[in-house]
């Protein structure tokens, strides 16, 4: 005879079995009675899960739950953000020296969980920055977008609306006739003298013509000219270009300059 103890975990067993065998026999029936249909709106959200009324609805519901969460949760990671939609507006978000964001603007809703397994996803506002070197300036109260242009005075062309504020003086052969103050503070001052030739065979140098009275020409709204700006052997004009990120200066020779007219070889350096 078997000790009670046996019997009673021989039941335990038995009860066991029974019960996976009712499980499997459960799901089996629900699934031959009915289809379900798990239907993601444009947001991601489970909308319908259609089952016949009976002992199955309650598992295919389940079911279609799961499914339809699984398949919410695969989407979610695989599309990336939500498109911005129509009723939405691109605003300026922040503005620096050399950027400015935007941002889309809602209607204020607070965007809707994406899922049924509880892994909410608000909708992605779409970003945009734009980049570019001096696009704005400080006007001693916040960035404003720069202007490269000069503007005429009684006695210069200045440029103030730039991050590199620029004063050229009316007559090029002036103490100081070039300053630019940066965005720090520091100010450079500059001034044509001279155009000469050097060898950079043995070191020799010589002067050909320096820089002479010459009034300057607003040719365009970003760039002055002083023509015929040097004296000498050397026919040449200083030309003053501004942009919005740089600040160019450049001497045009105009006429002949041939370094053998001055007994310097064909390598030297102006």
């Amino acid at each position: 005879m078997k000790p009670i103890n046996q019997y009673q975990t021989y039941y335990h067993e038995l009860q066991f079995q029974f019960a996976l065998v009712a499980a499997v026999l459960y799901l089996s029936t629900s699934l031959d009675t009915g289809v379900a249909t798990a239907a993601t709106n444009s947001s991601g959200t489970l909308a319908t899960t259609n089952w016949p009324s009976g002992s199955g609805s309650a598992a295919g519901s389940r079911l279609a739950w799961l499914g339809g969460g699984i398949t919410n949760f695969a989407r979610t990671l695989l599309s990336g953000p939500t498109p911005r939609s129509p009723n939405q507006r691109m605003v300026l978000a922040e503005v620096g020296p050399n950027q400015r964001s935007w941002r889309a603007e809602s209607d204020g809703s607070s965007g809707a969980v994406s899922n049924r397994l509880g892994l909410s996803r608000r909708s992605a506002a779409p970003h945009v920055i734009e980049i570019e070197t001096g696009m704005n300036y400080w006007d001693g109260q916040q960035w404003s977008p720069s202007e490269a242009s000069f503007e005429l005075t009684e006695d210069a062309f200045v440029a103030d609306r730039v991050q590199h504020r620029t004063r050229l003086n009316a007559d090029l052969n002036v103490m100081s006739a070039v300053t630019t103050t940066l965005v720090d503070g520091t100010t450079l001052r500059s001034t044509p003298v001279a155009i000469g030739l050097y060898d950079p065979n043995n070191g020799r140098f010589a002067v050909l013509a320096t820089v002479t009275n010459s009034g300057g020409i607003l040719v365009a709204t970003n760039q002055v000219v002083y023509s015929n700006a040097f004296s000498g052997n050397v026919c040449a004009n200083v030309v003053y270009t501004l942009h919005k990120g740089s600040f160019h200066q450049d001497v045009v020779i105009t006429g002949r300059l041939n370094p053998l007219d001055f007994a310097f070889p064909t390598n030297a350096q102006i």
